[in-house]
């Protein structure tokens, strides 16, 4: 890299600390989207960390900030609309041999497959009995109970927010060896997420990792809400400095340092 093309670098940096509060709090979670990577800061000393999966490119991690409010252990997901109308209905749609002919009934087991529990007009039906070609798939709630195979794992973590994204478990924990992890829907998913729930219920509660460890096993969507809310800082900072002065760069793999350098004209 030139040196005028670091100057960019850096200036692009230094308009998105711009963005964020002068002082980020005593205690606050961070995860950096272009480093893959969380960080529990205490007194601006990192206390924990661990790797992330992030947001593909085209559906991308939001860059916010907003306030952890609750940690649920062993949640139900429920899916959202992205995924109803992205990667359920189209696949009912082909298997079926299209809208407006269905012979032999509604090919579901996309449905089934994933274990996934159907409510229609308020109450749980059988996927089969839902007229698939005269109903918007958005107004069908989808629910995966808990269990091994479900997608958001042991346990979440919610900082409710108007991107709908929150960080959570994987039962896909073999994506955390890639050195690239742009994997998701737009969530994050956190790297053993059970040291992170003790790490943050042992400074708001005094919780130990023995009664996290507890609540993984017998919890049911079980949430437990936090004393006082923790700040959360989602951002994407592709250069930082290290404590020796270097700087340490990160992959722009959203295009976000492109756009910038055109907004502030560099």
């Amino acid at each position: 890299m030139g040196n005028q093309d670091q100057i960019k670098l850096i200036l692009v940096n230094m308009e998105r600390w711009r963005w964020l509060p002068n002082y980020l709090g005593d205690y606050y979670v961070r995860v950096n989207i272009p480093e893959f990577k969380l960080r529990v800061v205490e007194d601006r000393k990192v206390i924990h960390s661990a790797k992330a999966v992030v947001g593909k490119p085209g559906t991308a991690t939001p860059v916010f900030s907003d306030e952890m409010e609750t940690i649920v252990f062993q949640p139900s997901w429920h899916v959202p609309n992205s995924i109803k109308t992205g990667e359920i209905r189209p696949y009912i749609r082909r298997a079926s041999g299209g809208w407006f002919s269905a012979p032999t009934g509604w090919d579901t087991s996309v449905i089934e497959r994933h274990n996934l529990r159907v409510s229609y007009k308020g109450r749980e039906v059988n996927p089969q009995s839902i007229p698939w070609d005269q109903v918007d798939v958005r107004t069908i709630a989808f629910r995966q109970p808990p269990g091994p195979d479900n997608v958001l794992g042991v346990v979440k973590f919610l900082f409710p927010n108007k991107h709908d994204v929150y960080m959570h478990d994987t039962p896909q924990r073999y994506l955390f060896n890639n050195t690239v992890r742009a994997e998701s829907h737009g969530c994050m998913r956190i790297q053993n997420p059970d040291q992170l729930a003790a790490v943050l219920l042992g400074h708001d509660q005094n919780w130990t990792k023995g009664r996290v460890d507890s609540m993984i096993r017998t919890g049911h969507d079980s949430g437990v809400a936090l004393k006082r809310h923790i700040p959360v800082y989602i951002t994407y900072f592709t250069a930082w400095a290290g404590p020796d002065g270097s700087i340490k760069r990160y992959g722009d793999i959203y295009g976000h340092d492109r756009r910038m350098e055109s907004a502030l004209h560099l």
